[in-house]
Protein backbone atom coordinates (compact mmCIF):
# COMPACT_ATOMS: atom_id res chain seq x y z
CA UNK A 1 0.00 0.00 0.00
CA UNK A 2 1.33 3.46 -0.74
CA UNK A 3 2.34 5.90 1.63
CA UNK A 4 -0.53 8.38 3.71
CA UNK A 5 -0.81 10.97 1.01
CA UNK A 6 1.15 14.15 1.99
CA UNK A 7 -2.00 16.43 1.98
CA UNK A 8 -2.77 14.37 5.45
CA UNK A 9 -0.12 15.67 7.55
CA UNK A 10 0.98 19.57 8.05
CA UNK A 11 2.73 21.30 5.12
CA UNK A 12 6.30 21.15 5.66
CA UNK A 13 5.97 18.28 8.19
CA UNK A 14 7.89 14.99 8.12
CA UNK A 15 5.74 11.59 7.38
CA UNK A 16 6.73 9.74 10.78
CA UNK A 17 6.48 13.38 13.30
CA UNK A 18 5.07 16.03 13.64
CA UNK A 19 6.49 19.17 15.65
CA UNK A 20 4.65 22.72 16.07
CA UNK A 21 8.01 24.36 16.82
CA UNK A 22 6.07 27.36 14.50
CA UNK A 23 4.85 29.99 16.23
CA UNK A 24 2.70 31.84 13.90
CA UNK A 25 0.14 30.98 11.36
CA UNK A 26 0.13 30.43 7.49
CA UNK A 27 -3.08 30.62 5.14
CA UNK A 28 -2.68 26.35 5.44
CA UNK A 29 -2.78 26.80 9.17
CA UNK A 30 -6.21 28.86 9.11
CA UNK A 31 -8.23 25.49 9.35
CA UNK A 32 -8.35 23.90 13.21
CA UNK A 33 -6.17 20.47 13.31
CA UNK A 34 -5.39 17.81 15.81
CA UNK A 35 -2.28 16.35 16.29
CA UNK A 36 -2.89 12.64 16.70
CA UNK A 37 0.06 9.73 16.25
CA UNK A 38 1.82 12.28 14.28
CA UNK A 39 -0.48 12.86 11.58
CA UNK A 40 -2.30 16.21 11.62
CA UNK A 41 -6.44 15.60 10.70
CA UNK A 42 -8.02 18.67 9.44
CA UNK A 43 -11.63 17.94 10.34
CA UNK A 44 -13.27 20.07 7.44
CA UNK A 45 -10.30 18.51 4.98
CA UNK A 46 -10.91 14.65 6.14
CA UNK A 47 -14.48 15.19 5.65
CA UNK A 48 -14.10 15.86 1.65
CA UNK A 49 -11.43 13.67 1.38
CA UNK A 50 -12.52 10.50 3.20
CA UNK A 51 -14.98 9.09 0.38
CA UNK A 52 -12.01 9.38 -2.13
CA UNK A 53 -10.01 7.82 0.58
CA UNK A 54 -12.07 5.11 1.07
CA UNK A 55 -13.02 4.56 -2.99
CA UNK A 56 -9.45 4.52 -3.76
CA UNK A 57 -8.70 1.85 -1.00
CA UNK A 58 -11.84 -0.51 -2.49
CA UNK A 59 -10.66 0.26 -5.65
CA UNK A 60 -7.13 -1.51 -4.52
CA UNK A 61 -8.63 -4.05 -2.56
CA UNK A 62 -10.82 -5.68 -5.58
CA UNK A 63 -7.44 -4.90 -8.04
CA UNK A 64 -5.40 -7.01 -5.97
CA UNK A 65 -8.48 -10.17 -5.67
CA UNK A 66 -7.93 -10.30 -9.38
CA UNK A 67 -3.91 -10.14 -9.52
CA UNK A 68 -4.62 -6.52 -10.45
CA UNK A 69 -5.92 -7.01 -13.99
CA UNK A 70 -8.89 -5.84 -15.22
CA UNK A 71 -12.19 -7.73 -16.55
CA UNK A 72 -12.60 -6.79 -19.91
CA UNK A 73 -14.66 -9.81 -20.79
CA UNK A 74 -13.81 -12.86 -22.81
CA UNK A 75 -15.42 -11.76 -26.19
CA UNK A 76 -16.31 -13.67 -29.33
CA UNK A 77 -12.54 -14.51 -30.80
CA UNK A 78 -11.15 -17.51 -32.24
CA UNK A 79 -10.46 -18.63 -28.58
CA UNK A 80 -13.51 -18.91 -27.79
CA UNK A 81 -14.98 -20.29 -30.67
CA UNK A 82 -12.21 -23.33 -30.27
CA UNK A 83 -12.79 -23.77 -26.41
CA UNK A 84 -16.68 -23.88 -27.30
CA UNK A 85 -16.58 -26.03 -30.56
CA UNK A 86 -17.10 -29.58 -30.70
CA UNK A 87 -15.16 -32.19 -33.03
CA UNK A 88 -16.81 -33.75 -35.83
CA UNK A 89 -16.78 -37.31 -35.76
CA UNK A 90 -14.52 -38.88 -38.33
CA UNK A 91 -17.31 -40.23 -40.39
CA UNK A 92 -18.41 -36.39 -40.97
CA UNK A 93 -14.63 -35.26 -41.15
CA UNK A 94 -13.39 -37.20 -44.13
CA UNK A 95 -15.74 -35.18 -46.22
CA UNK A 96 -14.32 -32.01 -45.11
CA UNK A 97 -11.00 -32.91 -45.31
CA UNK A 98 -11.35 -34.78 -48.71
CA UNK A 99 -13.27 -31.33 -50.05
CA UNK A 100 -10.56 -29.21 -48.41
CA UNK A 101 -7.56 -31.49 -50.62
CA UNK A 102 -9.89 -30.46 -54.01
CA UNK A 103 -9.91 -27.05 -53.03
CA UNK A 104 -6.67 -26.86 -52.30
CA UNK A 105 -5.67 -29.04 -56.05
CA UNK A 106 -4.32 -31.67 -53.89
CA UNK A 107 -6.07 -34.47 -55.66
CA UNK A 108 -3.61 -37.09 -54.82
CA UNK A 109 -4.52 -36.86 -50.97
CA UNK A 110 -7.95 -37.06 -52.09
CA UNK A 111 -8.19 -39.99 -54.43
CA UNK A 112 -6.69 -41.69 -51.72
CA UNK A 113 -9.47 -40.74 -49.38
CA UNK A 114 -11.54 -43.53 -51.51
CA UNK A 115 -12.09 -46.78 -50.62
CA UNK A 116 -10.82 -49.61 -52.70
CA UNK A 117 -14.39 -50.55 -54.38
CA UNK A 118 -15.41 -46.50 -54.75
CA UNK A 119 -12.01 -45.41 -56.25
CA UNK A 120 -12.01 -44.22 -59.80
CA UNK A 121 -10.07 -46.22 -61.84
CA UNK A 122 -7.29 -44.15 -62.02
CA UNK A 123 -5.39 -41.28 -60.91
CA UNK A 124 -5.72 -39.14 -63.87
CA UNK A 125 -9.40 -39.74 -64.82
CA UNK A 126 -10.32 -38.45 -60.93
CA UNK A 127 -8.04 -35.29 -61.23
CA UNK A 128 -9.93 -34.14 -64.24
CA UNK A 129 -13.26 -34.51 -63.33
CA UNK A 130 -12.10 -32.17 -60.33
CA UNK A 131 -9.51 -29.20 -62.18
CA UNK A 132 -11.29 -28.95 -65.64
CA UNK A 133 -14.93 -28.05 -63.39
CA UNK A 134 -13.95 -26.75 -59.89
CA UNK A 135 -12.21 -23.79 -59.41
CA UNK A 136 -12.62 -23.77 -55.20
CA UNK A 137 -15.03 -25.23 -52.71
CA UNK A 138 -15.56 -25.55 -49.30
CA UNK A 139 -18.03 -27.92 -47.51
CA UNK A 140 -20.82 -25.74 -45.43
CA UNK A 141 -22.45 -28.60 -43.56
CA UNK A 142 -22.75 -32.58 -43.91
CA UNK A 143 -25.77 -33.98 -42.43
CA UNK A 144 -26.25 -37.55 -41.69
CA UNK A 145 -29.18 -39.62 -43.49
CA UNK A 146 -30.11 -42.09 -40.29
CA UNK A 147 -33.01 -43.57 -42.49
CA UNK A 148 -30.60 -44.17 -45.25
CA UNK A 149 -27.56 -45.10 -43.38
CA UNK A 150 -25.88 -48.47 -41.98
CA UNK A 151 -23.17 -49.08 -38.93
CA UNK A 152 -21.36 -50.50 -42.40
CA UNK A 153 -22.24 -47.34 -45.05
CA UNK A 154 -23.62 -44.15 -43.68
CA UNK A 155 -25.01 -41.59 -46.07
CA UNK A 156 -24.60 -37.64 -46.11
CA UNK A 157 -26.36 -34.78 -47.79
CA UNK A 158 -23.79 -32.29 -47.98
CA UNK A 159 -24.02 -28.60 -48.44
CA UNK A 160 -21.32 -26.81 -50.65
CA UNK A 161 -20.28 -23.38 -51.29
CA UNK A 162 -18.73 -23.86 -54.65
CA UNK A 163 -17.24 -21.80 -57.71
CA UNK A 164 -17.14 -23.40 -60.81
CA UNK A 165 -14.99 -23.03 -64.12
CA UNK A 166 -17.46 -24.84 -66.24
CA UNK A 167 -20.62 -26.74 -65.31
CA UNK A 168 -19.59 -29.95 -63.31
CA UNK A 169 -20.78 -33.58 -65.20
CA UNK A 170 -22.97 -34.71 -63.24
CA UNK A 171 -26.45 -33.89 -62.24
CA UNK A 172 -27.61 -30.07 -62.37
CA UNK A 173 -24.69 -29.20 -63.18
CA UNK A 174 -22.91 -29.11 -59.70
CA UNK A 175 -21.46 -31.28 -57.12
CA UNK A 176 -23.67 -33.79 -55.87
CA UNK A 177 -25.18 -33.45 -52.84
CA UNK A 178 -25.22 -37.05 -51.58
CA UNK A 179 -22.05 -38.70 -50.04
CA UNK A 180 -21.72 -41.99 -48.68
CA UNK A 181 -18.85 -42.73 -46.43
CA UNK A 182 -17.29 -46.67 -45.05
CA UNK A 183 -15.06 -47.30 -42.16
CA UNK A 184 -11.37 -47.65 -43.37
CA UNK A 185 -10.30 -51.47 -42.79
CA UNK A 186 -6.65 -50.58 -42.51
CA UNK A 187 -7.37 -48.07 -40.21
CA UNK A 188 -9.71 -48.74 -37.31
CA UNK A 189 -11.69 -45.89 -36.47
CA UNK A 190 -11.30 -43.80 -39.84
CA UNK A 191 -13.77 -43.36 -42.73
CA UNK A 192 -13.28 -43.69 -46.57
CA UNK A 193 -15.63 -42.04 -49.32
CA UNK A 194 -17.22 -44.74 -51.11
CA UNK A 195 -19.60 -42.86 -53.47
CA UNK A 196 -21.65 -40.49 -54.44
CA UNK A 197 -24.85 -39.51 -56.12
CA UNK A 198 -27.60 -36.86 -56.73
CA UNK A 199 -30.24 -38.60 -54.80
CA UNK A 200 -29.69 -41.25 -51.12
Amino acid sequence: MSPVSPHWRARGAPASCYNPRREGRTPGDAVPSIFRGGIIIRPRISLVLAPLVALLVFTLVAGCGNGGKTDVGTGTGPGKEVAEGKKRPADQQVLYDYFEAIDQKRYRDAYNMWSESGQPTSFEEFKASYADYIDSVKVVSARKLPEFSTPDRETFQVEFDARYIKKYPAGSGEIPLFWMVVPDPANPGDWLIDAEGTGP
